[in-house]
């Protein structure tokens, strides 16, 4: 793509991306279920321009520091749309049913999508011209699930400051739903991938990665390793009955 392409795209994408939340803060009345709808799809459309202008997201490039920072951003963020819901009518939005409802369907429909299609690495690149392939660098996929991680964490901070003791099964349900969305996403960055042969001998510290090898803070041995072996038996069903009649078969020389 020549530098021209390049420039077009990406003066596309930041016009769709400035309209788009221009229109979400310029309405007047309370959004109702359709209108969520749309809000979804208005997500997944402003990540289909991310995805063909800036490419698919690089999770390696969120590795500590970077993540942390990345977090307490986003916490202060869910704070403020919280302290601002009765101000702000399109962050109040996010604390109705008419918002969750949509987005849940939208973060389900993707993940169907990714366990339909075989995923690869994501070292490689993604095999189709979309980027499904590869989902969770998904631009589509990414925003869907943020907006989903934003709106439990806003359910967390109204239960936790209206604290109850018979919503507190359901405030633990949605603060490991947070914990594990986020965790998922930023701390992925920081996982490493490696492969060590373990023997009998002798312990073993060196592991085989992508980079070659390197040198594991612990050292593993196997203490001990064994196959129980069953022999088969030999089985007649009757075909009426469906029931298992053994009959003793002698090998003829």
């Amino acid at each position: 793509m020549v530098n021209g392409e390049v420039g077009f795209v990406h003066r596309l994408t930041t016009t769709i991306f400035y309209d788009y939340f221009l229109l979400l803060l310029m309405f007047n009345k309370f959004w109702k279920m359709k209108e969520g709808f749309a809000f979804g799809a208005g997500l997944i459309v402003v990540g289909l321009a991310l995805q063909f202008s800036v490419g698919p997201i690089h999770w390696s490039d969120f590795a500590f520091p970077l993540n942390g920072i990345f977090l307490f951003l986003f916490l202060c963020s869910l704070g403020l749309v919280y302290v601002l819901r009765h101000k702000v009518r399109f962050f109040g939005f996010f604390h109705r049913v008419e918002a969750a409802v949509p987005i849940l369907l939208y973060a389900a429909a993707l993940t169907v999508a990714m366990g339909l299609t075989r995923q690869v690495p994501a070292h490689e690149r993604a095999v189709d011209p979309i980027g499904l392939t590869q989902m969770l660098s998904f631009w589509p996929f990414v925003l869907v699930y943020l907006t989903l991680a934003a709106i439990v964490g806003l359910i967390v901070l109204r239960q936790v400051s209206h604290f109850r003791w018979r919503e507190l099964p359901s405030m633990l349900c949605h603060v490991g739903l947070f914990v594990a969305i986020v965790s998922a996403t930023l701390g992925s960055a920081d996982m490493e991938r490696v492969k060590l042969k373990a023997t009998t001998d002798m312990p073993e510290w060196r592991a085989t990665q992508e980079q070659g090898f390197v040198e594991l803070p612990l050292a593993i041995q196997l203490k001990k390793f064994t196959i129980d072996e069953y022999p088969p038996k030999l089985l007649l069903v009757n075909n009426k009955t469906g029931k298992t009649i053994q009959r003793r078969i002698l090998k003829s020389c």
